[in-house]
């Protein structure tokens, strides 16, 4: 549904004064009020970090915001990777990744930046996530095969 045609779901149900047209017409209201630019960077650092921790978990090598750390996420709004891997991370975990938390999801607009920015020698990969669910992650088959094929 567009914005025009919300706008005219809002108009019929205003008119309509019941508990369950109140509710869904909130609803319409809230969708219609666009997220904030401040908001948008909190919800994607929140995302990048939670993918910093995981790692992190994996490999047991620590994570942080500083330069020594080897497992980092990247300032909002910079070039690059989303999550940054340096040295032993990167050899255990050889993978670009591009954090995505939103609702509406271009994926391969999405998959076109993160092999533009994949690093030699690294795989790249998606990690999305929506209000309300858990964050799935996205590759390609042959990468998919290639690393289970690796695992023990």
């Amino acid at each position: 549904m567009n914005k025009k045609d919300l706008k005219d779901l809002v108009g019929i149900l205003s008119e309509i004064k019941t508990k369950d047209s109140e509710r869904i017409l909130k609803k319409i209201q809230k969708e219609l009020v666009p997220i904030k630019t401040r908001s948008r960077k909190g919800k994607g650092s929140a995302l990048q970090k939670l993918v910093c921790e995981k790692i992190s978990a994996m490999t047991g090598i620590p994570w942080g915001s500083s330069d020594e750390h080897l497992i980092r996420s990247r300032e909002m709004g910079q070039h690059g990777v989303d999550v940054i891997l340096v040295g032993e991370a990167r050899n255990k975990f050889p993978f670009s990744i591009e954090c995505k938390n939103t609702e509406t999801f271009q994926l391969y607009k999405t998959i076109e930046q993160a092999v533009a920015n994949v690093k030699d020698g690294d795989y790249w990969l998606v990690v999305h996530k929506k209000n309300g669910s858990k964050p799935i992650v996205v590759l390609d088959l042959d990468t998919f095969l290639e690393v289970y094929k690796k695992s023990p």
